[in-house]
């Protein structure tokens, strides 16, 4: 519920308006942490899951203060695997997830399943960790920039 405080004819009196937010379906993305640099990493992806993540130009941006930081992103032609740099200047996309070096966002459509994918990451090189996260168990103001990534 959003919250928006109208002053009617006079400074003392406030009417507040409540305008219900349409929540979006949760859906599930990947963690990983690496070491590696990006493009190390969506190379051996490729190899390793018969994906072809591409460099994108169009990277992720989001405000942190006063300033606008830009995330790296990795997709598909097909629009069907996202990867995206959770860290750029110390800061990061997903700040609850801060121990997490990138996030791989993957359509429900997909003929890989979620099982199959995390063991073919989890044994790419340089990858430590890969770990399975629901939308709706995350509390972050950029989880939004993520959900509309394969869209």
């Amino acid at each position: 519920m959003v919250n928006f405080k109208t002053k009617v004819n006079s400074p003392a009196k406030i009417t507040r308006v409540s305008i219900g937010v349409n929540k979006e379906d949760p859906f599930v993305f990947l963690g990983i942490v690496s070491s590696e640099p990006d493009y190390t990493l969506s190379l051996r992806l490729n190899k390793k899951t018969g994906i072809l993540l591409r460099h994108s130009d169009e990277e992720i941006t989001a405000e942190a203060g006063n300033e606008v930081i830009s995330f790296s992103k990795f997709i598909t032609d097909d629009h069907s695997y996202v990867l995206v740099s959770n860290k750029s200047e110390k800061k990061c996309l997903i700040n609850k997830l801060s121990k997490i070096d990138f996030l791989f966002i993957s359509r429900s459509d997909n003929t890989i399943n979620t099982d199959d994918l995390v063991a073919a990451i989890r044994s790419v090189e340089g990858v430590t960790a890969v770990f399975v996260f629901n939308s709706s168990g995350i509390k972050d103001r950029n989880i939004d920039l993520v959900r509309h990534l394969t869209e």
